[in-house]
């Protein structure tokens, strides 16, 4: 399977390389903030102390969402599969005699190695900019988790990110890396779902107070069991994964029978 890995990671290299290098435009940028807020402007023009460190807090979450940039390499994962059927790569390695699950697993462990990487990096950004700010992270969404809400908030993202991969590659092995205007829509849709789902969650909390007060009591009492909002997502992002996983093994041992 290395072998596989190793051609995988060669050939989507240049597009990696990207997506690091936006990964350090998202670090650089929460740096000028920090700085600016620390030595420069802001700390300069600032009418009271409390805006410079506000402006630092909120300059800590770029290294979050550079961790979330990082995870977004999965997509060039569907991308390669679809190129592998294509020029019948494919097709060479299903009669090459490699099993199915090591073909698929080659694929669907690169994914997971992205958003692994895209966590780490992202809890290291996280931390680096509380070293040079030295200011933590609190409840800039004012949800009462205090210091968990960031790398919370990196985990949510990042499962959500990999949702869209996984199945964004489960669809190319059910289409056979065919374009497809149903595989698409069925893409788009999911995409759609999570980012209204969550537009629509934000937009009753600021209008229902009841709402947002219920929110608030339960993410009170969960801080206090604060391993559960860690394990469920992470637990959530495992079974998804094996899932498409599994489905997509007996595709492509179907694909087998037929060649």
């Amino acid at each position: 399977m290395k072998e596989l890995i190793y051609r995988d990671l060669y050939l989507i290299r240049k597009n990696l390389l990207i997506t690091f290098g936006i990964f350090a435009g998202f670090i650089l940028f929460g740096l000028i903030g920090i700085l600016s807020a620390k030595y420069g402007n802001i700390a300069k023009y600032a009418t009271d102390k409390q805006t410079p460190i506000e402006v630092m807090q909120a300059s800590l979450y770029f290294g979050l969402i550079g961790g979330c940039i990082v995870t977004t390499g999965v997509e060039h994962i569907f991308s390669l599969i679809k190129k592998d059927y294509e020029i019948h790569w494919h097709d060479y390695l299903s009669v090459s005699g490699k099993k199915s699950e090591v073909i698929v697993g080659a694929k669907y462990l690169i994914i997971t190695m992205l958003f692994l990487l895209g966590l780490g990096i992202g809890l290291l950004g996280l931390r680096l900019m509380q070293v040079i700010s030295g200011v933590e992270s609190t409840d800039i969404l004012h949800s009462g988790l205090g210091r968990h809400e960031g790398p919370l908030i990196l985990i949510l993202m990042s499962v959500m990110l990999l949702l869209v991969g996984n199945e964004s590659v489960l669809m190319q092995y059910i289409y056979k890396g065919k374009g497809s205007k149903k595989a698409d829509a069925i893409i788009a849709f999911i995409i759609f779902v999570l980012v209204v789902g969550v537009m629509a969650i934000y937009f009753i909390l600021e209008v229902n107070e009841n709402a947002k007060q219920w929110v608030l009591n339960s993410l009170k009492y969960l801080s206090a069991h604060v391993a559960i909002l860690y394990i469920t997502p992470l637990v959530f992002a495992v079974l998804m994964t094996l899932a498409c996983f599994i489905i997509s093994v007996r595709i492509v041992k179907k694909e087998g029978k037929r060649v």
